[in-house]
């Protein structure tokens, strides 16, 4: 088309150089004319390359590509993350009390003490007639002792406290992961309702405004026949009334849009200069029948944090018999070597190895302690109770409403074709002056307020069968598809009356 118009300019200078008497005033309207069209193709050019650079830069996401990077960047699964290494740390910490400990320790040591001179000639092995000595005895001299020891140690039978503690850890490990997995499948129904906001937003603004264009041309042809006389004042001061209340909803809802654009952004981690875009997409017109009997035995068996709230009552009733087996005895193995001198070119190496069992007879706070980890395992069960009759709470009030939309959206569907077929019959009716811009405009305003509502609805019904998935705990990768698969294409508007 550009070089079509080039062409054009081209013919018409062609022509003004020949219909031209002067020569050399021809020559220059020629350069003029040759210059002209080039210098604005150039421009036109430039500014759509700029345009197509610009457009390059703009990040189109689907369904599934924003629910990744939402659960990518989700501060609460970082979070989460943490927790299951903590817990597989704690974990690995527990097993470690089933491997011996070694120590390797040195000492210098000098002094006078009468004990210490003995033992340490005896630990030397140095040890002489002459020490028997009784000043030397009382008032031995000082003497020196270099002693390096390594000791071993090892729990035979701990009273099942290392098992209770390896068992706890593994439970706590369980747990931190099932909340994990829900806070994950809690990031994509997020991102699947931040999504769906903004294609619903983006939907209603291409519906008001294709409805809006119609009203303002109508509005336009009202106000050449007003000044004709052929319509009443009072209808086309009625009609420019309306049509203003049509232009406040299409701009509130321009500015939820940017705000949904801008809530998608930090959800995902994007700085608010990054621009993207969604693929045009709109749920189905029927959603599938659901099963509440398999939902409900989903939410038992596969819902994370219910999952995570029973890992914590096997917690809690681990450690309530890891507290009791207490009161039963510790065997553990023992071994010590060391090596004395107070000369670095001579010493003695002694060693002792042996068998050490500890009971506690009487420890006044090991039953506080087994009542408090009891009254732990009562709170770990009811809060158990509360989050299994919770999710079926709101499993049942979510099904409820999507039922619910199910049945409203075929009616609101009907009431909108009879929307549509009334406001074309208007149109027609204004057209011939058998009807007034004022009821023109107000069956245009009816028909805004039914789109409002049916893609409310039909919007609102997709969030709540994602809703399910997530309340069942089978909002997973799978799932996900299915849910991208259900979005079809947008590119026809529905709005096709003309006045």
């Amino acid at each position: 088309m550009l070089w079509l118009w080039f062409l054009e300019m081209l013919k018409k200078c062609q022509s003004s150089f020949l219909e031209n008497g002067s020569m050399v005033l021809g020559a220059k309207r020629q350069q003029r004319c040759l210059l002209a069209p080039i210098f604005i193709s150039f421009l036109l050019l430039s500014a759509s390359a700029f345009a197509q650079e610009d457009a390059s830069k703009i990040l189109k996401l689907s369904l599934s590509e924003t629910a990744n990077k939402v659960v990518q960047h989700l501060p609460q699964l970082k979070i989460q993350e943490y927790a299951v290494l903590a817990a597989q740390a704690s974990k690995k910490e527990a097993y470690s009390s089933y491997l011996p400990s070694v120590g390797l320790g040195f000492s210098a040591t000098r002094g006078n003490d009468p004990v210490y001179v003995f033992s340490s000639l005896l630990k030397q092995r140095s040890f002489s007639q002459e020490n028997f000595a009784v000043p030397s005895l009382n008032k031995p001299d000082p003497f020196s002792n270099y002693q390096s020891a390594l000791e071993l140690s090892l729990p035979i039978f701990s009273a099942f406290q290392t098992e209770g503690r390896v068992r706890s850890a593994d439970f706590a490990v369980k747990a931190s992961q099932s909340l994990r997995e829900n806070s994950e499948q809690e990031a994509m129904l997020t991102a699947i309702i931040a999504y769906t906001r903004v294609l619903s937003l983006e939907k209603m603004i291409a519906v008001a405004q294709d409805i809006v264009t119609i009203s303002e041309q109508a509005v336009k042809e009202a106000e050449n026949l007003q000044s004709k006389g052929m319509v009443l004042g009072c209808d086309y001061l009625t009609a420019r009334a309306t049509i203003a209340q049509m232009k406040r909803f299409l701009e509130t809802t321009k500015f939820k849009l940017a705000a949904a654009y801008s809530s998608l952004s930090i959800l995902m981690g994007l700085s608010q200069e990054e621009k993207i875009a969604l693929i045009h997409t709109i749920p189905p017109e029927q959603f599938p029948e659901i099963d509440i009997v398999e939902f409900q035995k989903d939410l038992l068996t596969l819902r994370k944090d219910a999952q995570a709230a029973k890992y914590n009552v096997d917690l809690s009733q681990s450690e309530l018999a890891r507290e009791k087996n207490n009161r039963l005895p510790n065997i553990s193995a023992f071994a010590r070597a060391e090596s004395n001198t107070n000369q670095w070119d001579d010493s003695a190496e002694n060693y002792t190895a042996g068998l050490q069992l500890r009971m506690n007879i009487f420890e006044p706070s090991l039953s506080p302690r087994i009542d408090r980890l009891q009254a732990e395992v009562k709170r770990s069960k009811s809060f158990y109770l509360q989050v299994e009759e919770s999710l079926k709470d709101s499993l049942q009030q979510t099904l409820s409403e999507y039922q619910s939309q199910n049945e409203i959206l075929k009616l609101t569907k009907q009431s909108l074709m009879d929307a549509r077929q009334a406001g074309m019959s208007i149109g027609d009716l204004y057209r011939v002056g058998k009807r007034s811009i004022a009821d023109f405009l107000k069956a245009q305003t009816y028909q805004l307020e039914l789109e409002n509502t049916y893609w409310d609805i039909r919007f609102g019904a997709y969030i709540n069968f994602a809703k399910l998935f997530f309340l069942s705990g089978k909002l997973n990768s799978e799932n996900m598809q299915i849910l991208e698969t259900m979005l079809a294409q947008d590119n026809v508007s529905l709005v096709e009356q003309t006045p």
